[in-house]
């Protein structure tokens, strides 16, 4: 059972598989993206995350990244989401585009964000593909800040994900039909 400090969802129909993804950045974001092109209702993903955002990962983290430094790709090199991300920013205000540095100007295909706006616009990506896949019957679960510290293969073909909340907690189970490394870099 997840714990109520999480962000938690519930589907009342039994599913009719779990899977586990370890890590919310871009890869567990295309992958949630696959799930809801071609997935099938029923199915919960529970997502594990070391940090508290989604979509972001480690090399669009503010944490991790400064301001200036560029992502090393443009806007048309980046796969499709819901949005494409020269879209997005030019859905973006005026404010918001002003304390980021950009000019509305230079939005377009071509424009090679920051890393840290590449980021912002993975989150929103995840956030708008949840929505998806909830409106077409998964179920989408998160974990946040935990660290997965092993997978374990148990009866049924089944695994079994071992992570703590926090460094002097104590190891915590939960079991899974199908375990998804999403860890990227």
């Amino acid at each position: 059972m997840l714990h109520a400090q999480y962000a938690r969802e519930t589907n009342p129909i039994q599913p009719s598989m779990s899977i586990a993804v370890v890590g919310c950045g871009p890869t567990g974001l295309y992958f949630l993206k696959n799930i809801v092109e071609v997935g099938s209702p029923n199915i919960v993903l529970t997502f594990f995350s070391a940090t508290e955002k989604l979509g972001q990962g480690m090399p669009y983290d503010p944490s991790w990244v400064g301001s200036e430094t560029l992502a090393n790709i443009a806007c048309e090199e980046i796969p499709d989401l819901v949005v494409p991300p020269h879209e997005w920013l030019a859905e973006q205000s005026d404010t918001w585009l002003a304390e980021r540095g950009i000019r509305r100007d230079q939005i377009g295909p071509s424009l090679i964000p920051s890393r840290q706006i590449l980021g912002e616009y993975f989150s929103a990506q995840f956030a708008l593909l949840v929505e998806k896949a909830r409106s077409r019957g998964v179920t989408v679960q998160y974990l946040m800040g935990v660290q997965v510290n092993d997978i374990e293969a148990i009866t049924g073909a089944r695994f079994e994900l071992v992570f703590r909340e926090t460094a002097s907690s104590g190891p915590q189970r939960l079991g899974f039909d199908k375990v998804v490394i999403a860890t990227g870099h």
